[in-house]
């Protein structure tokens, strides 16, 4: 190896480093929704509870004109009442009225259905504990942060290969001109 080379183990090495960095940030974004769909599977196998809705009407928020879904229930568990607003572990329920309308006429106030309960956390309670993001939408999130790495791996490794020998060829010039001038 010419003095001045890079080891294409170096090269390699900062390609890979750059791509993970670029990976775990793809994969911070994508992170919320995983976890939420991590809390809905374990709140499957919380206590099933019957509970009625105490509260349920589209609020307006203030400033951007949408709606949210304001719900509330409340549930008996060992002869203590509890209370709970937690629909899912999804986003909150927000849009135009209509949208919300349909989740108030799902839960209408008087309601008798079941949440789940945490027996470790009896004040934790879900409405909904199906999956708030599809399977398909996370295994095509995950299949492109995949691609995205490899291509990415591949193209940095390429890029840090050329500035190299570029950057090589560039001090054999000037090394060869201040030859010839002295």
């Amino acid at each position: 190896m010419r003095r001045g080379d890079v080891p294409r183990s170096n090269v390699k090495l900062r390609s890979i480093a750059i791509t993970t960095a670029f990976a775990l940030l793809l994969s911070s974004l994508i992170a919320p929704r995983f976890n939420a769909d991590l809390r809905a599977y374990q709140a499957r196998q919380w206590l099933n509870v019957p509970c009625e809705i105490i509260v349920s009407h589209a609020q307006r928020e203030p400033g951007d004109g949408r709606y949210r879904l304001d719900l509330r229930y409340r549930y008996d568990l060992g002869g203590q009442i509890l209370r709970s607003g937690r629909l899912s572990f999804g986003p909150p329920i927000t849009g135009n009225r209509a949208a919300v309308a349909a989740w108030t006429d799902r839960y209408p106030v008087g309601a008798l259905t079941s949440c789940r309960v945490n027996p470790a956390n009896p004040a934790e309670a879900v409405l909904d504990a199906s999956f708030p993001t599809p399977w398909w939408q996370m295994v095509v999130a995950a299949g492109l942060i995949l691609v995205i790495a490899i291509t990415l791996t591949g193209l940095l490794e390429r890029l840090l290969t050329k500035m190299s020998r570029a950057d090589r060829s560039g001090r054999e010039d000037c090394t060869k001109r201040d030859i010839r001038r002295h």
